[in-house]
């Protein structure tokens, strides 16, 4: 008896470092007895089934992925504590991820809505609202990204956004990563502290960003309307009042005309040349509203570093 309980005890202690290796490394399994992992309300269709396979199905409670290794146990512990900050101050939640992969701008802009869109980052939130800040220093393609979905787009918009991301550019240019995220926590807190429109905006059920048009903005319509009608009317009424002309003479006198021979001579040619120069190095994106593979709205931006 006493050899069969150290033989189980020493199968457990050799088998829980393998599962806790592969939780830590590669996530959790998706398959389809978990509905691939997607616990939102996105459906799990043909057309987005491989993105979702594809993306890493991770343990929300860990908010950083440093997949690419640029923070230090030191680093990760100081921005999981603001993260933390972050979150309970906001109500929004926020994924930090790193890799080091050869993608195009696109396929790290994909990479970002799939990963914040098919995990349970904003679960609880009534449109998912949250950030995901995501960096790629692969030699060819380095970008950092900010994505945000759901009500995190109240308060920080497309404009708001490409301010930001323009702030960062030197500490990521710079390779100090982690002072960059600092600033973007810093700079996202802002933007919430200063609050938004009520009356102004609103998320939409595929939490989209969307105008509220209120009452009396439909009613300068239907005014504007209605007085452009009756101006029309008038002048209809007016119009029918007119003597209509039956030959071209009741339109013209002919004494009001003077035909002139005119001659044009051309004088010289000056052609001009422009050199056109783009510095792209800073421009990986401006900021826009869109969609991912899940039907999900959000706002995001880039930039090359």
């Amino acid at each position: 008896m006493k050899k069969i309980i150290i033989f189980i005890i020493s199968f457990l202690l050799c088998i829980f470092p393998i599962f806790a290796s592969e939780y830590d490394s590669e996530g959790y399994e998706r398959n389809e007895t978990n509905n691939y992992g997607v616990n939102k309300k996105w459906k799990v269709k043909d057309d987005n089934l491989n993105n979702i396979i594809n993306t890493p199905y991770v343990d929300v409670s860990k908010k950083i992925y440093d997949y690419a290794d640029i923070f230090n146990e030191e680093d990760e512990n100081e921005l999981k504590s603001l993260i933390d900050g972050f979150i309970s101050e906001t109500g929004l939640d926020f994924a930090l991820v790193s890799v080091n992969l050869p993608y195009t701008n696109d396929e790290d802009y994909n990479y970002t809505y799939d990963f914040y869109d098919y995990n349970d980052f904003g679960l609880n939130n009534k449109s998912y609202g949250g950030v995901l800040f995501f960096i790629n220093v692969y030699e060819n393609n380095r970008i950092y990204i900010s994505s945000v979905f759901g009500e995190a787009q109240l308060y920080v918009n497309e404009e708001n956004n490409d301010v930001i991301l323009d702030n960062l550019f030197d500490y990521f240019k710079g390779g100090t990563y982690k002072e960059g995220v600092i600033s973007y926590i810093h700079q996202f807190k802002n933007y919430y502290d200063r609050g938004y429109d009520e009356d102004a905006y609103y998320i939409d059920e595929n939490g989209s960003l969307k105008k509220n048009y209120s009452l009396p903005y439909a009613g300068g319509i239907i005014s504007g309307a209605l007085v452009s009608l009756l101006s029309m009317l008038g002048l209809v009424k007016k119009n029918k009042m007119v003597t209509k002309a039956s030959n071209a003479n009741d339109y013209l006198v002919s004494s009001s005309i003077e035909y002139l021979n005119k001659t044009d001579n051309l004088v010289s040619t000056i052609t001009t040349h422009h050199i056109i120069t783009s510095d792209v190095s800073s421009v990986g994106g401006s900021s826009h509203s869109g969609f991912g593979s899940s039907g999900g709205g959000h706002i995001s931006g880039g930039r090359n570093f």
